[in-house]
């Protein structure tokens, strides 16, 4: 029997022990034996393929199209052939020469499927879940082919902003990982290594996006991308800021006409504030309004200023004034309270 990789003739063995003729010799020889049943080692590409073989295929194709392989050797008709690396890629047959008094057959079995390998990454691994500090994200491995079964180990990574120079995590071993402080403004990845029992291989993963601080209660997005946070999810060690001072007209030309001035409001870390008290105040004082009012949703506030008889309006003058947002029930001098000098241009006409 000749199994795919090229099995010897047992058959023969048997009956050569048994006492041969010098035909039956030369039938045992030209069957791939020797001196008394020692299998004569040859590589398949040795030994003529018989008429009824079906077309050698290439290695690495399809498991319809892939290589059939043979080696030399004799074994015993329950024996099996234990599959090497070097069959990967190819597919397997086996040769049954049957002999009795009447004389011998040879016939070849169907070629079975391709013989697989080592894991082989088909789909790139990524990682999975909100990329906000304190959240959990998982390590999907991607997609995989080669001999069953797969096992995967991984390795999570911290990555700058382009997700290169990537550092190991120390204790970061396992599929899932819980994002931290020291991940904020950083992209994640992993190394995922897959094994069987034929092999191993790593493979890094794709980039996250960045990771993020969680959002302060209240959070909504603007139709803008802006994220609008209500004055009291503002924490202690950050800071409101006036953050846009617009007057219309600029320069102003006239006593008589009243001067627009909006104001918007955001924090520290950029997001825009609503809820947050502001007054604006001429210095001197030569206009009337800008009393305290409430930014709404987007951050902004809007005024309607007069300008009184000490307003001076002349060509290359400006009139200062003094913007002021706070949040209600911090102390006066104190909290988180954000300033700010302005100024607007005065033209005579």
């Amino acid at each position: 029997m000749e199994l795919g990789r090229r099995q010897g003739l047992d058959r023969e063995e048997a009956v050569l022990e048994g006492g041969e003729t010098g035909e039956e010799i030369g039938d045992l020889v030209r069957a791939g034996q020797t001196e008394r049943g020692a299998p004569m080692r040859r590589d398949a590409r040795d030994i003529p393929a018989e008429q009824d073989d079906p077309p050698v295929g290439r290695p690495g194709l399809a498991a319809d199209q892939a290589e059939e392989r043979g080696l030399a050797g004799s074994v015993g008709a329950d024996d099996g052939e234990q599959l090497v690396r070097a069959d990967v890629d190819f597919r397997m047959r086996v040769r049954v020469t049957a002999t009795n008094a009447q004389g011998t057959q040879t016939v070849a079995s169907n070629p079975t499927a391709a013989v697989l390998g080592p894991p082989v990454n088909t789909s790139l691994p990524t990682v999975r879940g909100t990329l906000v500090s304190g959240s959990v994200v998982t390590a999907d491995p991607g997609s995989w082919s080669g001999r069953e079964s797969i096992s995967f180990a991984y390795r999570w990574l911290r990555c700058n902003t382009q997700g290169g120079d990537c550092l190991s995590i120390g204790g970061a071993t396992g599929r899932t990982y819980r994002l931290t402080s020291a991940d904020v403004d950083h992209r994640m990845r992993f190394n995922v290594t897959a094994r069987n029992a034929v092999g191993s291989v790593t493979v890094l993963s794709a980039e996250s996006p960045i990771v993020t601080e969680p959002l302060p209660a209240g959070a909504i997005r603007l139709p803008s991308g802006e994220i609008s946070i209500p004055a009291a999810s503002v924490p202690r060690d950050q800071r409101l800021i006036v953050s846009q001072v617009v007057f219309s007209p600029n320069p102003v030309t006239s006593r008589s006409q009243l001067i627009t001035v909006r104001v918007r409001v955001k924090d520290t870390r950029g997001f825009v504030v609503r809820d947050a008290l502001v007054f604006v105040r001429s210095t001197p004082r030569v206009t009337s309004g800008g009393d305290r009012q409430i930014a709404t949703t987007d951050g902004w506030v809007t005024y309607q200023l007069a300008p009184n008889a000490n307003f001076r309006v002349r060509s290359g003058y400006n009139v200062q004034f003094f913007v002021k947002t706070y949040r209600a029930g911090d102390p006066a001098l104190a909290g988180i309270a954000g300033y700010r000098l302005v100024q607007v241009r005065t033209a005579s006409r």
